[in-house]
Order: C-alpha cells, then sequence, then structure tokens
C-alpha cells in the first residue's frame, strides 16, 4: 500500500502543487478583499479562509471526476489489485486535505493576526474572530473530520462517474441542485454540537467513522470491484 500511495504522490505532485496555490491565491485575495469590505462596515470581515475552504472543496471534487478513471486504469494495468488501489487511493486523498487544511489553517492565522492587530484598529471596526469557529475546540474536530469524509467522498463520486458516466453525473447534479435549492436560509446548530466536550468528540467520530466506512464500502462493492478497465 505505501508503495502505491507514494506512487500517486508522485503521479499527481503538480496537481497537488497547483491546488495549493490556488488555495493560497484565494486566501490572500479574499483578505485584501475582506480589508476593503471591513471599511464600510462596524466590524472585521474574515472570508479568506472560507474561500480557500470553499476553492479547495470545489477543486478537488472537480480534479476527481476527471482524473479518478485515469489512475483506475493505470493501476490495474501495472498490477495493483482494486482493494488496494481503492485503500491506496483514499489515504493519499486524505493526507492531500491535511495537507491543504494545514496551508488554510496557517494562512487564516495570518489573516486572523492582521484583522486583529491592524485591520480592526487601523479602521477601527470590531474584531470578530471567525477563525476560532472553525480551528478551535470542538470546531477543529469537526473540521479535521470533515477533511477526511471529503477524501471518501470525492473517492464516491469519482467511481460513480467512471461506473456510469453522464447518468451518474446528471443524477448526482440533480440532488445537488435538490439540496441547494431546499435548504433552509438559516440553518441552526443541532443542540448535540453544545454537548459536553466529552460526550461530542466520541459520539461526533463514531458518526464520521460511520458515514466514511458506508461510502467506502459502496464505493468497492457498487462502483469498483467488478468495474472493467477501458482502453
Amino acid at each position: 500500500m505505501r508503495k502505491t500511495i507514494n506512487n500517486f504522490i508522485y503521479i499527481k505532485r503538480k496537481e497537488i502543487a497547483i491546488m495549493m496555490i490556488a488555495v493560497a491565491i484565494a486566501i490572500i485575495a479574499s483578505m485584501v478583499y475582506g480589508f476593503l469590505v471591513s471599511m464600510g462596515d462596524d466590524e472585521t470581515v474574515q472570508i479568506g479562509m472560507v474561500m480557500a475552504l470553499i476553492v479547495y472543496v470545489i477543486f478537488d471534487i472537480i480534479c476527481e471526476g476527471i482524473t479518478f478513471g485515469q489512475h483506475f486504469t493505470l493501476c490495474l494495468q501495472m498490477g495493483v489489485t482494486r482493494k488496494n488501489f481503492l485503500s491506496s487511493y483514499v489515504v493519499f486523498k486524505v493526507i492531500k486535505n491535511m495537507l491543504a487544511l494545514s496551508i488554510i489553517a496557517i494562512l487564516g492565522a495570518v489573516e486572523r493576526f492582521v484583522s486583529k492587530n491592524l485591520v480592526s484598529k487601523l479602521l477601527r471596526v470590531r474584531f470578530v474572530d471567525a477563525y476560532s469557529q472553525v480551528f478551535s475546540g470542538r470546531a477543529l474536530v469537526v473540521t479535521i473530520s470533515l477533511a477526511v469524509l471529503l477524501a471518501f467522498l470525492t473517492v464516491f463520486l469519482g467511481a460513480a462517474l467512471l461506473r456510469f458516466g453522464r447518468i451518474a453525473f446528471w443524477v448526482l447534479w440533480a440532488l445537488w441542485m435538490i439540496v441547494f435549492l431546499k435548504s433552509p436560509d438559516n440553518i441552526s446548530v443541532p443542540a448535540f454540537f453544545h454537548a459536553d466536550i466529552w460526550v461530542f468528540v466520541p459520539v461526533w467520530l463514531a458518526i464520521s467513522a460511520a458515514i466514511g466506512i458506508l461510502l467506502y464500502l459502496i464505493t468497492y462493492h457498487c462502483f469498483i470491484k467488478d468495474q472493467s478497465v477501458k482502453a
């Protein structure tokens, strides 16, 4: 498995570099935009971190839909089993997501520092700590677990597109639009999130693990196990 993971890192090194640069550009550009918006507001606006997360997720989903089939075919032609390919690829995706999250966390901390110590004092506006809502306490646990689940989800989507082609694309697009259009404007945080952290963390991790395992099993048994190699 380690050799396969290392091969993925080598093959996708340019894609990884481009994605990390895109994340960095997104957060830096949004920091400048946030400063301009704060000039006409009564509080600091920290959108760089949020924009970087959105850009990465969209970029990752698009890239997976385009390249998953190529990597699947290449690995099987090189003698890698389907099960080894899937497990190694998921681990690779988790590593890549953790790298991106680390970059976003570091640049987000820089944005927080600038917003707190420069923007708020220079413009005389109230500082709002958006960073801590994503990268501290139970929020950090949620953020990390979602980054891991993103790996399972994007592999699931890539495998579905490989298996069913355009049909899968339009079905997934329709589901996305239904969820997006039907979602309420104001989403309240479930009461569970306010539970004691010693209760919240193990329960949340158990739920996340169950979702990840379910996505993995569906991906393997429904999409990958009997998928033929396309020339």
